[in-house]
């Protein structure tokens, strides 16, 4: 299984320069021969780590990374081979 992660900014109407924006995050699973298991799954943030079996996320809660360091969690994301694809 290859998981590949990529995220983007979309930038609302009236941002100013120097305002955060909360980055969207994705994971795609394809099989070792290319093929796509799953598409655009979505992630809380970009991953800061992982196993043999999954991804480590921050999650910075629903104010995302400009809440309180209170509601910061890190979270085990499992990655499965199979129909399941991709658990939570």
């Amino acid at each position: 299984m290859i998981g590949t992660v990529h995220s983007f900014l979309r930038f609302p109407s009236g941002w100013r320069f120097g305002e955060f924006i909360q980055p969207q995050v994705f994971l795609n699973l394809h099989a070792r021969d290319g093929r796509r298991r799953v598409a655009d799954i979505g992630l809380p943030e970009l991953p800061v780590g992982r196993d043999a079996d999954g991804l480590y996320v921050v999650d910075y809660g629903e104010k995302g990374r400009q809440g309180s360091h209170l509601e910061v969690s890190i979270l085990r994301i499992p990655v499965k081979i199979g129909t399941e694809g991709f658990r939570r």
